[in-house]
């Protein structure tokens, strides 16, 4: 399930975006900017990708162009591409395709590097306009697009007159090669199209002013190469590379304390390395904790051995699982999930793609379906509750510990379960491993109607949206 939502609010702009790049297509799009949606109706439909899109922004205010609401969908839409891509095991990474366009003829020529770069050769001067649509707007359409999908773009005019005609031989154009490049090359399935066994730009280094953040990291970040690790929108991470290493996670007042809280506990259960600092002002969170020493399950040499990696995937799920929770201070995970499942449906926030093995057709029948079952789910097993390849931390094998706690708490076993099979059809990119897994964490405790159940629940995009 290569897909990805993302919900973005600035001062300027509200755009939520749903992608699927396995889709046939289809797309719901709506910016109120009719050639914008014309041009992204082309995308989707050109690169088989299904889109669903609404924004909103200043410029329905009169008087305000439409400069932020344009970039802002590139920013999400590229940001989608890279997220819903994973670690682009097996993917064809090159694309190159040439529209003809009546009299103009355009050619995109791509490669989803990790390194964005964009070329870009047209000449749309005179700042013409397509009904609501700047003209000029699209070489930052563009440029957002790729430095937020880690692709070196270039896009060339070859010759046109008609504007129109131009920039839609680009969205074809882009869309197609997007097409070829997302596509899965079935001779190297699991492996990486990079002799360098990696596919992503190098962490970003950052210029901070310390007297920007509370005084009670002031040491910690002085003297320290700063570098920006984020993998969501929903918050910021730091790297600070000094001694044996820092992650510094900013997020908004509040959204941090259950992470703190459980990160404490999983420390106390030698199940992890607690935080050093925990900071809650009126506006932002900041919770400073140190790196564990070793990789994730992304790094190569356990990417290599998948059957290995999904028994050990397993084997540790099952570890946590058995730990006496007594004394946590998150009991009661289920019906805090089960309260999102509520908030998502009722703004229509929801992804059929987490039901494809349960026979689940529409968001009414996963509703139903919750509505029916929800009184399955327990609090009877300590969870990580976002059981992915990113957030167990090894050293050649060995379990070091859990991280990203912001989800952990006792409920119900079957959402780690979930995930875990989830995140191994993601990352490695099949999903044969998925009975594998279940054999090596054990059939006798696992309810496959509680699966489906929680697979319904994730419909509403649950995960997006702890």
């Amino acid at each position: 399930m290569r897909t990805a939502t993302i919900t973005r609010e600035t001062k300027e702009t509200q755009i939520y975006l749903t992608l699927d790049l396995d889709g046939s297509g289809r797309s719901e799009i709506d910016t109120n900017i009719g050639f914008l949606d014309h041009m992204l109706t082309l995308l989707a439909f050109h690169s088989d990708f299904d889109i669903k899109l609404t924004a909103h922004g200043d410029h329905e205010t009169v008087g305000m162009d439409p400069h932020h609401l344009i970039e802002d969908v590139a920013i999400a839409l590229g940001k989608c591409i890279s997220e819903a891509l994973g670690n682009k095991l097996g993917i064809r990474r090159y694309g190159s395709f040439t529209i003809p366009m009546d009299e103009a003829l355009v050619t995109c020529d791509l490669d989803i590097s990790g390194r964005p770069y964009l070329v870009f050769h047209a000449d749309l001067s005179g700042n013409q306009k397509l009904g609501g649509y700047d003209t000029e707007m699209t070489e930052e359409f563009f440029r957002a697009l790729a430095f937020n999908a880690g692709i070196t773009l270039h896009l060339n005019e070859h010759y046109g007159q008609n504007t129109h005609h131009i920039i839609e031989g680009m969205f074809k154009s882009t869309a197609r090669a997007l097409k070829q490049a997302v596509s899965i090359d079935e001779a190297k399935v699991g492996e990486i199209p990079s002799s360098k066994g990696v596919l992503r730009a190098e962490l970003k280094e950052l210029y901070i002013n310390i007297e920007e953040f509370p005084e009670a990291l002031h040491n910690t970040l002085k003297d320290a190469k700063i570098y920006d690790s984020s993998s969501s929108p929903e918050a910021q991470v730091l790297f600070i590379d000094k001694k044996d290493g820092y992650y510094l996670k900013i997020a908004s007042s509040k959204t941090l304390e259950r992470e703190a809280e459980m990160t404490a506990y999983f420390q106390k259960k030698k199940l992890g390395l607690g935080y050093i600092s925990y900071l809650s002002g009126q506006s932002q969170d900041f919770l400073l904790k140190e790196k564990i020493q070793g990789d994730n399950y992304l790094a190569k040499q356990y990417l290599n051995n998948p059957k290995r990696l999904c028994d050990s995937l397993a084997e540790n799920l099952r570890f946590l699982h058995e730990q006496n929770f007594e004394d946590c201070p998150i009991l009661d995970h289920s019906e805090r999930y089960l309260k999102k499942v509520e908030k998502n449906a009722s703004i229509k926030h929801s992804n059929l793609d987490f039901v494809d093995n349960y026979n689940i057709r529409t968001t009414e029948e996963a509703y139903d379906y919750i509505e029916n079952k929800k009184l399955l789910l327990k609090n009877d097993t300590l969870l990580h509750g976002d059981y992915c390849l990113p957030n167990i931390i090894l050293d050649n094998w060995k379990f070091k510990g859990f991280i990203d706690l912001d989800c952990a708490g006792v409920g119900d076993r079957h959402i780690d379960l979930f995930w875990g099979a989830w995140t191994l059809n993601f990352n490695i990119g099949t999903d044969q491993y998925r009975d594998r897994f279940f054999d090596a964490y054990g059939r006798d405790r696992i309810d496959v109607d509680r699966l489906k159940l929680v697979g319904c629940c994730e419909v509403f995009d649950i995960f997006k949206y702890k």
